[in-house]
């Protein structure tokens, strides 16, 4: 992160909280400790400001905060390979104004008048369009309109013909009712609610991020014992359609894997952690480390961390030499080239995260000593039976090493649905027999 951004001081990492900030991922070069006391990652009007990076990382990349206290630093957006990072002078922002969650106004107020260099709007880039929308949003009114138009024809014309534009349809008008009832109905079930649950539906109603919203909601509903208990009997109620969910993202990885590369492969993975297997409690992906990142760290129930390396569907595992035929001699087999490389990266890294004496306190890891790994490569489709079984040789060899294939992996995937769908029909059929 440091290097992609040419960021002159050491930076270290924390993940914001998960309601206050949204989980987003927070680095930073500023005391800690001298700006939150609590030392809880969290601060006036963040989770607006969090909201707000969200919703405005381009697709592929993933948000996040950069904190200082330098006043010397360009605030606003950067991009890096992996992130999209909105730079904040912390100081500043939780004392912009009396009202800090209004993040678009302070985020606006950084273009200053860089808003009037291009000629025509036509002319902006699609990241300087978004800008320029959201500066509009907070500096346009009805005073300022009246000061454009000016009496004049054209201007008045054209802004004619957007209200024509904007003006909804009737078949709009009739959804728009149709939404109004199914809120007034909805409205008597709040009253039984508290304030916390009322404010996180009334977000989830208002708010273009719903997925972003449902999290916040369900967090409300679960915050004591009692919603605890009934949203973990609503989640077995519904266990046979959590399984069908299950299966169509297992049947969507298969096709992934024939049709898609390693970027799109990899936020699939990150969409859908259990893939990578059952027993982990938590998935990081694309984790920075000291010099690095890691395409997956994967934390165990235990708190232990494993170490995921993803290469290609399409990356070959052997190189042979010589004659193709059935059977190989031993001098034939080479390790493919993306395969030697993959070795030797995730060593390296397994020495750093053993070995790194900083990544507790850069990034909130502990336990990543002595890191198991898997190597995500190529297919078993593709591989001769002789091939198949000296893989099954290397895998023997190699210590807290596994090199597995992707098709392997979504064949897991099926197989401990099947055993978990077994489990539930002879579950079923046991509890028939005792009532019986």
């Amino acid at each position: 992160m440091r290097e992609q951004l040419g960021w002159d001081r050491p930076l270290k990492f924390r993940r914001g909280a998960r309601q206050r900030l949204r989980g987003i991922e927070l680095y930073y070069d500023l005391d800690w400790s001298k700006h939150f006391p609590d030392n809880r990652a969290q601060f006036r009007g963040g989770k607006n400001l969090a909201e707000l990076v969200i919703r405005d990382c381009p697709d592929g990349k993933r948000p996040a905060l950069l904190l200082t206290d330098r006043d010397d630093v360009p605030q606003g957006g950067r991009q890096t390979d992996v992130h999209h990072v909105v730079v904040i002078n912390l100081p500043q922002y939780v004392t912009s104004t009396e009202d800090p969650g209004t993040a678009q106004a302070y985020l606006a107020s950084l273009l200053g008048s860089g808003i009037t260099l291009a000629k025509r709007f036509s002319e902006l880039t699609e990241d300087e369009v978004e800008q320029a929308a959201r500066w509009l949003d907070e500096h346009l009114d009805e005073a300022a309109l009246l000061r454009w138009d000016s009496n004049n024809k054209q201007r008045l014309e054209l802004l004619s013909r957007v209200a024509d534009a904007g003006r909804p349809q009737e078949d709009e008008v009739e959804d728009a009712l149709g939404d109004v009832e199914r809120a007034l109905a909805a409205l008597e079930a709040l009253e039984s609610v508290g304030p916390e649950v009322a404010e996180a539906i009334a977000a989830l109603a208002t708010r273009d991020d719903e997925g972003e919203a449902r999290l916040e909601l369900l967090w409300a509903l679960t915050d004591d014992d009692e919603g605890r208990v009934i949203a973990g009997e609503l989640l077995s109620a519904r266990v046979d359609e959590r399984l069908d969910d299950a299966r169509k993202a297992a049947d969507a990885f298969d096709e992934l894997l024939l049709t898609s590369g390693e970027t799109a492969i990899q936020h699939f993975l990150e969409a859908h952690p259990w893939l990578l297997g059952l027993d982990y409690a938590r998935v990081r992906p694309r984790q920075p480390v000291v010099r690095g990142a890691i395409d997956f760290l994967l934390e165990r129930f235990d708190g232990f961390h494993d170490l995921l390396e993803l290469k290609s569907p399409d990356d070959p595992l052997f190189e042979m030499v010589g004659p193709k035929t059935e059977i190989r001699s031993p001098s034939a087999f080479r390790l493919s080239k993306p395969l030697s490389l993959a070795l030797a990266q995730v060593h390296a890294y397994r020495d750093i995260l053993s070995h790194e004496t900083t990544h507790a306190e850069l990034y909130g890891l502990h336990n990543t000593r002595d890191a198991r790994i898997t190597i995500l490569i190529g297919r078993a489709s593709e591989l001769t039976k002789q091939e198949a079984r000296v893989l099954h040789e290397l895998n023997c060899s190699l210590h807290q090493v596994e090199i597995v294939p992707f098709d392997v992996l979504a064949r897991r995937a099926h197989a401990v649905l099947d055993n978990v769908k077994r489990y539930l029909v002879t579950a079923d059929e046991q509890t028939a027999d005792d009532v019986s």
